[in-house]
């Protein structure tokens, strides 16, 4: 008896081991990818990298219509300072050269001019520039009202002319927008020296 029960210990022990094998090496063979769950991977990967791109894209362009709005505040408020510091400017304002204000020309959807003023006329002529600011790609200035608009300041309070007027209710809108795109950035200044962002 005991010399049978372990024969058949035995092999109840090998037939387990070999079912067990058997189906080991069976869910082995069966453990990769079929080729359309491969494609589906594939797909749903290059689709989510498609729209992570695009939105990248947008948000680049939003970051640079940002960086062009708030340099070209700095650089209205630039000149604003420096009518009232009255800076001067190696080779066109000086102690011997005077210039009677500074000022923000913009007649291109590309670009801007900041200029001091040599002749007292409160608006930009040929050779007065100092610095042209030019806007980085995808941005423009889409509008500006009054166009063409010079924003000049006068020393030393500094007054602030509009296109040579500084009544109380004259104001200028600048417009910048991303090409081909709505999105914008709004720039108003009055009279009263305020630049503001809306």
């Amino acid at each position: 008896m005991g010399r049978n029960s372990s024969f058949l210990i035995f092999l109840c022990y090998t037939n387990v081991t070999m079912k067990t094998s058997f189906f080991r090496k069976k869910y082995l063979k069966n453990k990769g990818f079929t080729l359309i769950e491969a494609l589906v991977v594939l797909f749903v990967i290059s689709l989510l990298s498609i729209l992570m791109l695009a939105n990248y894209q947008s948000n680049r362009e939003k970051n640079i219509l940002l960086q062009m709005d708030q340099k070209l505040i700095s650089d209205l408020r630039k000149v604003q300072n420096m009518a009232m510091s009255g800076t001067e400017i190696p080779g066109l304002c000086s102690v011997s050269s005077i210039c009677y204000g500074y000022g923000v020309y913009i007649n291109s959807n590309s670009s801007y001019i900041l200029f001091a003023d040599k002749n007292d006329n409160k608006s930009y002529n040929n050779g007065e520039a100092f610095e042209t600011v030019n806007l980085s790609s995808p941005v423009t200035i889409q509008s500006t009202s009054p166009s063409p608009v010079t924003i000049f300041f006068s020393p030393p309070d500094p007054k602030t002319y509009i296109n040579q007027d500084n009544g109380a209710t004259v104001s200028a809108v600048i417009i910048l927008q991303i090409q081909g795109t709505s999105s914008t950035e709004t720039i108003n200044i009055n009279t009263a020296g305020l630049i503001e962002n809306n």
